[in-house]
């Protein structure tokens, strides 16, 4: 019968412990099949058994043991080249010997097609033929070469190979090769973490990239002496430990620090470089940036956050901040709108005295801590009150320091017969703050008579529903 099948290989991959693979082929003796397991040639009757030889529809591969989870397993055809048929001269001519003998043939040229077909072929376009390979007069010409084109682009010829030693040369994952001073390949082994490659007297090297970029690094616990990761250039700084020192891995890198907590961060002439020589303490959400510009040392470029703040120095010493004369460093208030009274006499009409801590009622008190013992204080004292028994008098309001038994200023508003309505005093007091430790001032204040006096209010009580308000203002000013 005639021969028209034309395949000739199965590919599978295997599921976990398969043993039968069909082929759906015709073969003529169990010995045409070539049969590969994870690209290895198998042995016939010891690794496997086939079944189904000489039916056109094919048969089976049996494995002796269970093929690996997704090995690939190939069943190719390779028909052999003997041909067993004999006609004697005169003799019959069987059709059935004739048939076997062509359909031999016919899957022999099959197998040699698809065997070709996986070999490296000039395309149908190509008008090159008779090309030779180059194999030298022994294995010494050909040890260590590779084939490539001629310069004429007409032929092969084997040229030498430069052989890369993987343990000199390519020692790990990421390292690379180029051509050294003397043109051999030689190894650019991976750069740290944070290197960029460069190009330095005509090869590539690695460095710390110039530029800044930010990269986050593990969060770092507060310690004296702050150790930076290598992990990147931007860290977050927790925990409450002064830092009196910052180790830097690299002299010129540039990193910036978040702190997450109030911290001191103490001035050192080389270990830890601040603005003006000044101890900062941190807030939360504070940054600062720094640069390590030698071996072991560290300088503050840069601040973010609340403000520095510097008795003297200049911007060319560090950045810092510095206050010109007569701004304002801080203001400090207290305001009250609540009624008060008191009966204690202070004396005010015709008395030339200054009013004593211990005259008059007290009704407000503010504190301030100075910027520095040599600024100016300015107190401004609104002072609103009336006395509560219908008749002429003087109220005085005076300003107190402390324990300090003379008071620093004072006014005075006469109290007219008949008059319901709150009277208002408004004085200011300037002083130099001579300290920078907490000063309390109060005011005082009373009438010259003796019955009730209003704080706050009028003849019989509160006005204007409580914001009939007086107040103390501190403003702290630069000198």
């Amino acid at each position: 019968m005639t021969y028209i099948d034309t395949k000739n290989r199965e590919d599978y991959t295997a599921t976990s412990g398969q043993t039968v693979f069909a082929y759906t082929f015709r073969i003529l003796a169990n010995t045409d099949l070539k049969v590969y397991k994870a690209g290895v040639l198998q042995t016939l009757t010891t690794h496997y058994t086939v079944s189904g030889a000489g039916d056109a529809g094919g048969g089976n591969v049996t494995f002796g043991t269970g093929v690996t989870l997704d090995d690939k397993v190939i069943i190719i055809r390779q028909t052999g080249d003997d041909q067993a048929a004999d006609y004697t001269v005169g003799g019959i001519f069987p059709a059935e010997t004739h048939e076997h003998a062509l359909d031999k043939r016919a899957m022999r040229g099959q197998d040699l097609a698809e065997e070709i077909g996986r070999c490296i072929k000039f395309a149908i376009t190509s008008a090159l033929k008779d090309i030779a390979m180059p194999e030298g007069s022994s294995a010494t010409d050909r040890a260590s070469k590779v084939l490539a084109w001629n310069s004429a682009g007409t032929g092969l010829q084997l040229l030498a190979a430069t052989i890369i030693d993987a343990v000199s040369v390519i020692a790990v994952k990421g390292d690379i090769v180029q051509g050294n001073a003397s043109g051999a390949a030689a190894k650019l082994a991976i750069g740290a973490n944070g290197d960029v490659p460069y190009v330095a007297t005509d090869l590539l090297a690695y460095d710390k990239p110039w530029s800044v970029a930010w990269k986050k690094g593990a969060d770092l616990a507060s310690t004296a002496a702050l150790t930076l990761g290598d992990d990147g250039n931007y860290f977050d700084v927790t925990g409450t430990a002064a830092i009196t020192s910052i180790v830097a891995n690299d002299i010129g890198k540039i990193f910036r620090l978040h702190f997450d907590a109030a911290l001191t961060l103490t001035h050192h002439a080389t270990d830890l470089v601040l603005p003006n020589g000044d101890n900062i303490t941190t807030i939360a959400g504070d940054e600062a940036t720094f640069i390590a510009y030698a071996s072991g040392a560290v300088r503050m470029v840069s601040w973010v956050g609340h403000v520095l703040e510097h008795t003297h120095g200049s911007a060319a010493q560090g950045g810092a901040v510095v206050f010109p004369p007569g701004s304002i460093r801080q203001v400090v208030n207290t305001q009250s709108g609540g009624l008060a009274t008191t009966t204690t006499i202070m004396p005010g009409l015709n008395d030339d005295t200054i009013p004593q801590i211990t005259e008059g009622g007290l009704f407000m008190t503010r504190t301030i801590t100075p910027k520095s013992a040599t600024n100016n204080l300015k107190i401004d004292v609104v002072f609103n009150g009336c006395e509560d028994i219908n008749v002429s008098n003087v109220m005085t309001s005076a300003l107190f320091q402390d324990s300090i038994a003379n008071a620093l200023a004072a006014g005075q508003h006469e109290l007219q017969n008949n008059l319901d309505l709150a009277n208002q005093i408004i004085f200011t007091h300037f002083m130099v703050a001579g300290t920078v430790a907490e000063i309390t001032f109060t005011v005082r204040a009373g009438m010259d008579a003796a019955g009730t006096f209003n704080f706050n209010g009028g003849y019989g009580g509160r006005q204007l529903g409580g914001v009939l308000a007086s107040s103390i203002t501190i403003t702290e000013i630069q000198t």
